[in-house]
């Protein structure tokens, strides 16, 4: 904080990992294009994922709840995580896949990004919390009707082998699918328009795209700090620490729902 207040843009980058007060790198600028094709295809493929979901949801209710998750919400990720896969091929062939995927050029000792990983992760969620009470607070004063998640509610008839799939669905694909479509292709195709303003509203997009108002400022938080692991160690630190943080908040929906 300086004699003015809070530097913004310092705090912004920190998250981000960007150097805010220096002139972005044209090269990295104009590869950032590349992106935005790809952009298009992955949110239009996340969008047929998200049809398929309610049409599901809504035209086979007499389904299992295992079959309603196989049929809906795998999908919905798979689709978003297929299609910017598709796209990104040619820039794979063209530029290897460490550079298309923004692997660093020093990968890190897995069980050193797993330290690191862990303590950051002990140190957002008491925040994350607090936040959660802040929205949940806000949505009832504002009259706005949470929504409960579809992996709870199906859960309340869940058998064992429901919990595993959804498992797999929120510590493995999720992670792998949000990090790759949100913080590779969405905030890479924001930097070429925005590079300041790339992993702010990539967050915010995060926040949102999750359709639960009262996780809305717990999620752009944790949005914010994945972008920061990213400018850390890349794509795989992010991935690692969305999946511990789905972890954490997978038993805590596991205990909750079936205790």
């Amino acid at each position: 904080m300086s004699d003015k207040g809070i530097n913004w843009r310092t705090v912004l980058g920190w998250f981000c990992g960007e150097p805010l007060h220096c002139q972005p790198d044209r090269e990295l600028l104009a590869r950032d294009r590349e992106y935005r094709p790809v952009c298009a295809i992955g949110l239009l493929s996340l969008l047929a994922g998200l049809l398929l979901f309610i049409g599901i949801r809504s035209c086979f209710t007499e389904l299992s709840q295992m079959k309603l998750l196989l049929l809906s919400i795998m999908p919905y990720q798979i689709f978003a995580f297929g299609g910017c896969l598709l796209a990104l091929f040619p820039s794979v062939r063209r530029n290897g896949f460490r550079e298309a995927y923004d692997f660093p050029s020093q990968p890190e000792d897995f069980r050193t990004m797993l330290n690191a990983s862990l303590r950051f992760l002990l140190l957002i969620y008491p925040v994350i919390l607090i936040l959660n009470g802040v929205s949940s607070y806000l949505c009832q004063t504002l009259g706005i009707q949470p929504t409960s998640q579809v992996i709870e509610a199906l859960g309340r008839e869940g058998d064992l082998l429901y919990w595993m799939a959804s498992g797999v669905s929120s510590i493995i694909i999720a992670p792998i699918a949000e990090e790759v479509l949100i913080r590779l292709v969405l905030f890479r195709c924001i930097r070429s328009i925005s590079p300041l303003w790339a992993g702010f509203l990539s967050s915010v997009l995060f926040g949102l795209m999750h359709g639960h108002p009262q996780y809305v400022l717990s999620l752009f938080f944790l949005g914010m700090c994945l972008q920061h692991a990213r400018s850390l160690g890349g794509i795989p630190r992010a991935i690692l620490l969305h999946s511990l943080y789905n972890l954490v908040a997978f038993i805590l929906l596991f205990t909750n729902t079936t205790g």
